[in-house]
């Protein structure tokens, strides 16, 4: 009986060690630290976002009673009964799901977005603007917006000014992006390895896009419009990773559209930007300009600090020169260039 048993115990651990190793999916690096600053709730505690939320009741509370419901009672517009009805389904509208708060980030133009994509530099074309846009718990996509620290934004066109073009997701896509899995597949259909950037943005009013640097390049997928919308786009399948360059493609190459701010945008991402090559090789040579890894990198907005140094160049002021008893400046650090 001993003897079967060590039998068995032989046979079953040369069974397991012919068994095939499957070796655990990887995900992608980079991929969770820039995927998890996308959602509201991964950078704010409780206690923060419900001060955020008594803020915004706040103001919205001031708001319906000495303007909205004493406007509807003068024109006979109430919804309900009466002004205190009025007034208790409006605070229950207001309701926000800061679950599915979202980090949006801001293009400062749309113009010449082509030739930025061509340059795999359409990074560039977004501003320091970013927010969080906050559904409504009764399907408003964008009800509320706060500023990146959390501060409620009571009037965006004030805030905003011409750069807001409307973010919106509906539950779809909410759903979607919420799995980080997804984003996963479809990176790992282009081979990308490494992910350095993950944002989301508008382009055209209301349609909303997931942009992706990586390893191999700048991608774009398509989150919103609905398939209803989505006939805008030709050979563009929504909620998939494209080169940038083909999203631009695709939006400047219709001929046809059904609303007129498409195509406002899509002759702005059609301009060619004027990159003054020349006079930057001349700017080189004297040793004013010199560029970075990138080369001359004349599509890169030019910085304040890089502007000063130019100037200090012309004036043949040393850059070697002992700084050690200038004035400490708190934005740069001491090595600073």
């Amino acid at each position: 009986m001993k003897k079967l048993t060590v039998n068995l115990i032989i046979i079953i651990l040369m069974i397991v060690s012919v068994q095939p190793v499957f070796a655990e999916d990887t995900e992608i690096e980079g991929l969770h630290e820039n995927w998890s600053r996308l959602f509201m709730t991964n950078c704010f505690t409780e206690e923060e976002i419900a001060a955020m939320d008594e803020e915004y009741m706040t103001a919205w509370k001031e708001k319906l009673l000495n303007e909205i419901i004493p406007s509807r009672v003068a024109l006979g517009r109430l919804e309900t009964d009466t002004a205190e009805t009025e007034y208790e389904y409006e605070l229950e509208q207001a309701k926000l799901d800061y679950s599915n708060g979202l980090r949006v980030s801001i293009l400062s133009t749309n113009r010449y977005a082509e030739q930025y994509t061509e340059n795999g530099t359409f990074e560039y074309l977004y501003s320091n603007i970013e927010y969080w846009s906050v559904p409504g718990i009764y399907n408003y996509p964008d009800k509320v917006k706060f500023t990146i620290d959390g501060t409620y934004i009571n009037n965006t066109i004030e805030y905003f000014g011409d750069n807001y073009n409307g973010f919106i997701l509906q539950n779809e896509g909410f759903n979607w992006i919420k799995n980080k899995q997804n984003i996963q597949n479809i990176a790992e259909e282009k081979n990308i390895q490494l992910i350095s950037s993950i944002k989301l943005f508008t382009l055209i009013h209301n349609n909303t896009f997931l942009y992706l640097n990586s390893d191999k390049g700048e991608y774009i997928a398509i989150l919103y419009p609905d398939d209803q919308q989505f006939e805008t786009y030709e050979n563009i399948e929504r909620m998939k990773l494209y080169p940038a360059k083909e999203i631009m493609e695709a939006i400047k190459n219709k001929d046809e559209y059904s609303y007129i701010r498409r195509q406002r945008v899509a002759e702005e991402i059609a301009l060619t930007k004027p990159t003054y090559q020349a006079e930057a090789e001349a700017l080189q040579a004297e040793g004013l300009l010199y560029g970075n890894e990138n080369g001359l990198d004349l599509l890169k907005p030019l910085s304040r600090i890089e502007t000063a140094a130019m100037l200090l160049r012309a004036l043949g002021e040393s850059e070697d020169a002992d700084t050690s008893s200038a004035q400490v400046f708190t934005d740069v650090a001491p090595t600073h260039w």
